[in-house]
Parts: structure tokens; sequence; C-alpha cells
């Protein structure tokens, strides 16, 4: 790539992100490294949407695994 001394180099974007999600499944140290080249400090966003989307997951897995919460909600149980 030419570059003007002191320009950072243009990176495809699109192909750069894919490869942070790839890292993101192979390695965690990796994903945020890369998020953080790419987003510099708008990189906390992705954290915690990804701390946000894992959170859901649980509580959904926790909601469907407990019995008692199963049946409040199957139950449209207003006071428990």
């Amino acid at each position: 790539m030419d570059t003007a001394e002191g320009e950072r180099p243009k990176i495809d974007i699109y192909k750069f992100f894919l490869t942070v999600m790839i890292y993101k499944i192979k390695d965690k140290k990796y994903f945020e490294e890369n998020l953080r080249k790419l987003f510099c400090k708008n990189a906390f966003i992705f954290f915690t949407l990804e701390k946000m989307i894992i959170g859901a997951a649980k509580t959904i897995n926790n909601i469907s695994t407990d019995s008692l919460t199963f049946q409040i909600i199957k139950d449209q149980t207003k006071d428990y």
C-alpha cells in the first residue's frame, strides 16, 4: 500500500471486522485487541453488547431449566 509518511494505511473495514469475528471464536484476547485497533476508543460498545448478549442468553437458559421460574411464566403468576 502506498501511503504518505505519517498517514495510516487504508484497510477494508468489512474484511477486518470478519477477521475479528473469526478471532473471537478462537481467542478472546485477539478479539478485544482487534476491536480496539478497528474502533479505537469506541470498542467498548462492542464489549458491552457482547456481555449483554451473553447475559441474556444465560438468563433465558436459566429460565428454561429452572422449574419454578418456568412454572411462574407458564401460569402467568402475578404474586410470587
